[in-house]
């Protein structure tokens, strides 16, 4: 179990890759969308968007964003591990549930 500091220390460097890495993958998508289109990705909210196109942009988006979470939990624990030399709790929750009634 890694430290209460090292926990910290993984939570501040993954929020700011986070907030980096998640403003290039938005311009990236949406460069990407463009290339792929001809046309500015859609407002999945405006009701005259076809359901596919919407569907297309929300879905697109969420992968980027899972893919993007990986990456950053991955890169800033490999960080803090070499740093601390402590492998940070990267959010795993024990839960406990006791069965007996």
């Amino acid at each position: 179990m890694a430290s209460r500091a090292t926990n910290t220390q993984f939570k501040v460097l993954a929020g700011v890759l986070g907030t980096v890495a998640a403003v290039a993958g938005q311009k990236l998508l949406t460069a990407s969308w463009k290339k792929v289109t001809g046309e500015e990705p859609p407002d999945p909210n405006d009701p005259k968007v076809p359901l596919t196109k919407a569907a297309g942009w929300i879905i697109a988006s969420g992968i980027s964003v899972a893919v993007i979470q990986l990456v950053v939990e991955r890169c800033a624990a490999a960080r803090i591990t070499r740093f601390t030399g402590e492998i940070p709790d990267l959010g795993r929750r024990k839960i406990h549930v006791n069965l007996k009634k």
